[in-house]
């Protein structure tokens, strides 16, 4: 809604929610490539990957009717950059990149945020469990990864459970 609003600045309504579906389409391919690339390591691959991601069912049927369902371009940079954190390339530079996207990822869709939120933590406690060499740094690249991410998204969290328990809702 954010990118809409900044969109209809330029051009009216409809042409605004075709550049949002537009950039969230090509962003969502654009991004699986990125996180395929550094998975697989060969860029057919990853070229195909990101086409099957972009292309999916569950993507492509909700383009008309819920611009949040189709905002899943933030996705795969949250798990990339998580990755990278974890790999100990320039730790805490990828752990504020994975703080940003998934604060956008937050605020493009409530449960994408919650499903790569969940991912995340059972990715971190996966590498805790298998991975013993220079844990310290992770951790408190994590950390930041978290804090970001709570300070970012929490004023909006705040509200909704505060708008909830008001009654407003049934």
């Amino acid at each position: 809604a954010i990118m809409a609003q900044f969109f209809s600045l330029f051009v009216n309504l409809a042409a605004s929610f075709n550049l949002l579906v537009f950039f969230s389409l090509i962003m969502s391919g654009v991004s699986m490539y990125y996180l395929a690339l550094d998975i697989v390591k060969d860029k057919r691959a990853a070229w195909l990957a990101g086409l099957i991601f972009t292309l999916a069912p569950r993507h492509i049927s909700h383009i008309y009717h819920h611009l949040n369902i189709i905002g899943i371009q933030f996705i795969p940079l949250v798990i990339l950059c998580l990755r990278r954190t974890w790999q100990g390339i320039r730790s805490y530079y990828f752990a504020v990149w994975a703080a940003v996207w998934l604060a956008l990822t937050f605020y493009t869709d409530f449960y994408n945020a919650l499903y790569i939120g969940l991912w995340a933590t059972l990715f971190v406690l996966w590498r805790l469990v298998w991975e013993r060499v220079d844990l310290k740094k992770k951790i408190l690249a994590t950390l930041v990864t978290v804090v970001v991410t709570a300070a970012v998204c929490g004023p909006l969290a705040y509200s909704m459970v505060q708008e909830k328990n008001s009654g407003g809702y049934p």
